[in-house]
């Protein structure tokens, strides 16, 4: 398949999930980004198929503060921050309004896009990566992307919060084949994560 044959494929797949009803939300990845801060995921937003969630700006004083976004047939919150080229979300969640976060109440889901830095593999030692302490505390599920690696951490074991990392969608080298499998992804159903 061309580049442009795996974006119909892409695009008839969430025209169909529009069509039954069934909301797409995102976040963009380290491969989506760009210095002008343009991405095929505003297209696809424009076009209805899916809701960006990393949604917000900067207060005077340079806190990121982030607007969740609201399902409408569940109530859930969800929000988060995209990945960046060579780990540089590191300084969106250095500036992140936590405290805003925090104080949303109801079921939430925190997307992100990055390697943490108590989960970061061996080897990877100079890889900038994002500390847990500078997750906004108190969220139901945070959705992890990009570390290639099928994580799931209890967060709060009294609330059942929960940070998972589905793995890659394939395996993308022999090693990873190997360790894996197989690729996966995850269904969160009823706060539940199913590989």
């Amino acid at each position: 398949l061309t580049a442009l044959d795996s974006l119909k494929v892409v695009v008839q797949g969430l025209k169909s999930w529009k069509d039954a009803g069934i909301p797409v939300y995102a976040i963009g990845g380290s491969h989506d980004w760009s210095a002008s801060g343009k991405s095929l995921l505003e297209v696809l937003e424009a076009g209805g198929l899916l809701k960006n969630v990393m949604n917000g700006s900067f207060s005077p004083d340079g806190k990121l503060i982030l607007e969740p976004v609201r399902d409408e047939k569940t109530g859930t919150w969800l929000t988060g921050i995209g990945g960046r080229r060579q780990g540089l979300e590191l300084e969106m969640f250095q500036s992140l309004d936590r405290e805003s976060l925090e104080k949303v109440s109801g079921q939430k889901i925190f997307l992100f896009h990055g390697m943490i830095e108590e989960l970061k593999p061996k080897g990877l030692d100079g890889v900038k990566s994002v500390p847990l302490s500078l997750f906004p505390k108190g969220w139901s599920y945070y959705a992890g992307g990009h570390l290639h690696k099928r994580i799931q951490l209890p967060i709060n074991t009294s609330t059942g919060s929960m940070l998972v990392y589905p793995g890659p969608l394939f395996p993308e080298s022999f090693s990873e084949l190997e360790e894996l499998g197989h690729g996966s992804f995850v269904i969160f159903e009823d706060f539940v994560p199913k590989y």
